[in-house]
């Protein structure tokens, strides 16, 4: 018997087969933290119902707590302690400490759409606007910017090129043949 406050599903991130599970590697890969046997979601309050979502793929307990950071900004945080869970993320899908910059797709996931998608949803924007259609990924880690644009030429003609902001790196397509063709890859029937 566990003497756990809260239940969660430690097993949750075990079936590397399952959509679901690389959908929430990519999106953990995005934003999610890991620090000691915690496993740390805290995204814009506006976007709970995200959070809610992964709450329910690990069939957690713990609370979706409402925090009030600097100027009033809201945001939901949402902790997961377990030594298993984040042993896994870290040690099979690089889900690790300060990861900005290093950040790095397993190579068992490097052609998943479902785990680029997860990754694209937590840092990326796709937009359609007056019928153009744009999407960027942004990254302070240039070989997960490099790994995706890798993913995307392997499956989409594509010219692109990755910028260096003043704070991270960016894939941007907003090609009027290319971006809804790269948007249909990583969207279609999901």
């Amino acid at each position: 018997m566990s003497n756990r406050k809260y239940y969660v599903d430690e097993n949750s991130f075990d079936d590397i087969e399952s959509e679901e599970v690389q959908y929430w590697v990519g999106f953990l890969m995005a934003d999610g933290c890991i620090t000691g046997n915690v496993l740390k979601l805290k995204l814009q309050h506006s976007d709970k119902k995200q959070v809610l979502k992964f709450k329910d793929f690990l069939k957690s307990e713990h609370i979706v707590k409402k925090v009030n950071e600097y100027n009033n900004h809201k945001t939901c945080s949402f902790d997961v302690y377990s030594k298993k869970l984040t042993d896994v993320l870290s040690n099979r899908y690089n889900i690790i400490p300060n990861k900005t910059k290093t950040a790095e797709c397993p190579e068992e996931l490097i052609n998943s759409r479902h785990f680029w998608r997860g990754v694209i949803d937590g840092d990326g924007s796709v937009n359609f606007k007056n019928e153009k259609a744009f999407i960027g990924l942004w990254s302070g880690s240039i070989k997960l910017l490099k790994q995706f644009e890798t993913f995307v030429k392997n499956n989409v003609k594509i010219r692109n090129k990755i910028t260096k902001g003043h704070r991270c790196y960016c894939f941007r397509n907003h090609s009027q043949k290319a971006a809804p063709k790269i948007i249909k890859l990583l969207y279609k029937d999901s």
